[in-house]
């Protein structure tokens, strides 16, 4: 949605490639095509020719994977789809240390990149050697998240002994899901942060950011996040990109270690990440340097930019965890949570020169929690 919009505002025309019915981004205003193709990663052949058949009806374009699951097939596939478009994505040698987590921790430790202690277990015999060193509680997190997002709807499991974490092992591996043991950092959403960048030609174009609240709290996706200048993160972004190799744009996220005031790699992002539309807020379009930079082979160069904080918030996803936290005691003061809407601010979905894709997302929430109502009235239910 962000990446459409970004590139809608430069006035470049957009044709949205999507796979799920449920994908709101489609309605936008901005989407001069809207093309259905089956998902990119149980049909790669029929995501693929989707791709190719754009080029005849379409002629030539910039191809910009929005997720894991594009991106995997697009970067693989990049020398084939280079005779048909200009493809946004690094080499799958780049692509696959991003995406599989192992290959991103291994070389961070290699050249010293602060990251939590993580270990990748073969056998539930290397899990108890593992689990016998560690400090509970501790994370399973899976190698690729976007495959373990997709069957178990969370990002990672936490474990409180060794018996938990043989469970959690055991049921990614029974999905065929690939799973490390990392250490937990503690702290609460407020401890997590982006360094957003676009490196080309010698240079990198950059934007920090300080997430708020997440959802769910501390494993979820983003729900409010703040522009910040956050220079501790620079440094180690900028080493971790250079070591693999990257160019483009990323999202290199962080988590401040309250234990010793360290921030820690989490993952590199090789793709637009959801908060997109953050940055053009502050007056960096990443999106229109991607473009003018592969496309238009333009020079470019960092714009001017605010330095006063903007928000960027995910409205229905905010309203929904904050009513928990109201409920559970854990979110009562108010100025506080109201105060990214007092501000200047940047929504994810809403906007009141875009609104379908935002009552397009609406109903279809309120169509799922009608139907989980419905099932819960029918277990509840005494038989007769």
């Amino acid at each position: 949605m962000g990446t459409i919009r970004c590139f809608g505002v430069a006035g470049v025309p957009v044709v949205n490639v999507y796979y799920a019915d449920s994908d709101f981004a489609q309605m936008s205003r901005h989407v001069r095509h809207r093309i259905r193709s089956s998902h990119p990663e149980r049909d790669e052949h029929g995501f693929m020719e989707v791709l190719v058949d754009c080029a005849r009806r379409f002629g030539r374009g910039l191809v910009v994977p929005a997720n894991d699951a594009t991106l995997g097939v697009v970067s693989r596939r990049k020398r084939e789809l280079e005779a048909h478009h200009v493809v946004a994505a690094a080499d799958w040698s780049i692509t696959e240390k991003g995406i599989d987590k192992k290959h991103t921790y291994a070389l961070a430790n290699a050249i010293g990149v602060p990251a939590p202690r993580t270990e990748n277990p073969e056998s539930k015999a290397d899990l108890e050697r593992i689990g016998a060193t560690f400090l509970f509680p501790c994370l399973v997190k899976p190698r690729e998240s976007h495959r373990y997002a997709e069957v178990f709807r969370a990002k990672v499991a936490r474990v409180r002994n060794v018996d938990e974490l043989v469970v959690e092992y055991e049921r990614a591996m029974a999905a065929g899901i690939r799973v490390m043991v990392q250490e937990y950092i503690p702290g609460d959403d407020s401890h997590s942060f982006n360094y957003n960048s676009y490196h080309s030609q010698g240079q990198f174009i950059d934007f920090t950011a300080q997430k708020l609240r997440m959802a769910p709290p501390e494993f979820g996706l983003p729900r409010v996040v703040v522009s910040r200048e956050v220079q501790e993160l620079v440094a180690p972004a900028r080493r971790i990109l250079g070591a693999l190799g990257y160019t483009g744009y990323s999202c290199t996220e962080f988590k401040l270690d309250p234990r010793d005031g360290v921030h820690k790699l989490m993952e590199v992002n090789g793709r637009v990440n959801r908060s997109i539309l953050h940055p053009l807020g502050c007056g960096i379009n990443f999106p229109w340097l991607m473009y003018r930079d592969l496309m238009l082979r333009e020079a470019i160069s960092a714009p001017l930019r605010t330095t006063d904080p903007v928000y960027w918030i995910d409205l229905a996803s905010d309203i929904r965890y904050s009513i928990r936290d109201w409920r559970s005691n854990k979110g009562r003061d108010l100025s506080g949570y109201l105060r990214p809407y007092r501000g200047r601010r940047v929504f994810a979905v809403g906007d009141g020169m875009d609104l379908l894709p935002f009552l397009k997302r609406s109903l279809e929430t309120v169509e799922t929690r009608l139907r989980r109502l419905g099932r819960a009235l029918r277990v509840t239910r005494p038989a007769a």
